[in-house]
């Protein structure tokens, strides 16, 4: 199981079999602390989302308010920064403890 640090919070990652939207290929709950992400996605599809879902952490957290459509353009713009330059998400082998 993969993990990751928000704010000093650690959630889970764990890959799930489907949602009840067909259209949907993520989620988060802030607070038990779970991220969700659909298994049939590959890895860098994978990746985005959990980016994607972290900004909705970071939106909750600090009430910035932001669109589901800001959410979204900002975690494919990040994503594309990290890919072009070599960076990696949610990678290190047992994530944040």
């Amino acid at each position: 199981m993969q993990s990751i640090r928000i704010f000093g919070k650690p959630y889970r990652v764990e890959r799930v079999e489907k949602y009840d939207d067909p259209k949907q290929e993520g989620s988060i709950d802030t607070f038990t602390g779970l991220i969700t992400v659909l298994d049939r996605l590959g890895d860098h599809a994978a990746r985005e989302i959990i980016l994607h879902e972290t900004i909705h952490a970071i939106d909750e957290e600090l009430a910035l308010g932001f669109s589901e459509e800001q959410v979204q353009r900002l975690s494919v713009a990040l994503y594309s920064v990290y890919r072009e330059n070599g960076m990696h998400l949610v990678e290190r082998p047992g994530g944040a403890e």
